[in-house]
């Protein structure tokens, strides 16, 4: 019988796999996510290995597995993710790479998660990547990035509005503050947007994605984030294609103003299959020039009466957000959100990472 510390270290490759490695790599999959959302029910082999295949033209992504000697038993797996050449923002973001490591509970603290991290430290290094930076949601991950020396980048969290809790009362008040302030404001909704919109959509979405940046700033935390990732009309189009192959529904929510400029949207995401009852809440925002009108009340409000409307069978409205963003968790806090756990994005260059391992 193979023991831990005698597991195999290989690079994911889809064409090599085994329906058996399908198989466990979808019960590792699965047992990932009960511990972040336990409430999901388990993804079939199909679906994972639409998730593991889906190919994202902004990024390259090399992964990195553990096995036992019969490569059907998974003890944890890693990915590097960086930006490739159709990155809008390549150059700024090329020595940029993201991390993340799951290791199953029974083989922590063996070793495994440290192999897996410095293998892909390694390939960051070959890539010419300089910095990396990882996400942690669990206890367990955070000690782990501060035990090799990353310092935290930015804070943020998981937050969840159970629609039983929500004052529609409040919603229905928003909603008519919101269309008597912003006079001359017209909402519209679309499940992919339009072509003859696409520009004016994304640089709308450029423009939040800004002043979320700028809003980090000032948060305090001992590093920054690195990297500048903003949309492009075809990525939007190659993920919302992918999404729809998947299931994924979408909710766009948009303000236009007199002058014709988009000045706000929200959006979300539905998975009836995968994902029943939960609704993922996107990116919310609106531009700075046309703040203080409570246009972002107004379109929140709107979407969580719409999804009430057409989506009977949803529970629960989850997003994320960051600790700096005080106008979005002023809203959400009004709405009923709760924090559900916290998030820290952590930050190491990779010579002093690579140094500290040995």
């Amino acid at each position: 019988m193979s023991s831990v510390k005698d597991a195999k270290y290989e690079p994911f490759e889809v064409e090599k796999f085994t329906q058996a490695q399908w198989e466990e790599t979808t019960r590792y999959h699965n047992e990932v996510q009960a511990w972040l959302f336990p409430e999901l029910p388990a993804k079939s082999v199909e679906d994972v290995k639409q998730t593991y295949t889906f190919e994202d033209p902004r990024r390259h992504v090399y992964r990195i597995m553990a096995w036992d000697d019969s490569r059907e038993k998974m003890y944890g797996a890693g990915g590097l993710y960086t930006s490739s050449e159709k990155d809008p923002k390549h150059e700024e973001n090329k020595h940029i790479g993201t991390i993340r490591i799951t290791i199953r509970e029974p083989y922590r603290r063996q070793k495994v998660a440290t192999n897996i991290l410095r293998q892909l430290a390694r390939r960051a290094k070959e890539l010419g990547v300089t910095t990396l930076q990882c996400n942690a949601d669990l206890e367990s991950g955070k000690a782990f990035c501060r035990k090799h020396g990353a310092k935290v980048a930015a804070r943020a969290f998981l937050s969840r509005l159970k629609i039983g809790d929500v004052n529609f009362d409040m919603i229905d008040q928003w909603r008519k503050e919101g269309a008597k302030r912003a006079k001359g404001v017209a909402l519209e909704r679309y499940s992919i947007i339009p072509e003859k919109h696409i520009d004016e959509f994304i640089s709308l979405m450029t423009e939040l994605i800004d002043l979320e940046r700028e809003i980090a700033r000032d948060s305090g935390d001992e590093e920054r984030v690195e990297g500048h990732f903003v949309p492009d009309a075809e990525s939007y189009y190659h993920h919302a294609r992918e999404a729809a192959k998947r299931g994924k529904e979408t909710v766009i929510i948009l303000s236009r103003e007199p002058d014709g400029r988009f000045s706000g949207m929200t959006s979300v995401d539905y998975n009836r299959k995968t994902e029943p009852g939960m609704v993922w809440q996107g990116l919310t925002g609106v531009r700075k020039v046309y703040q203080g009108r409570g246009i972002g009340k107004l379109l929140k409000a709107e979407m969580i009466a719409y999804l009430k409307e057409h989506y009977p069978t949803m529970i629960e409205i989850d997003t994320g957000n960051a600790t700096t963003n005080a106008p979005m968790l002023s809203i959400n806090r009004r709405l009923g959100f709760q924090t559900v756990r916290d998030n820290v994005t952590f930050k190491i260059g990779v010579d002093e990472l690579l140094e500290r391992m040995g």
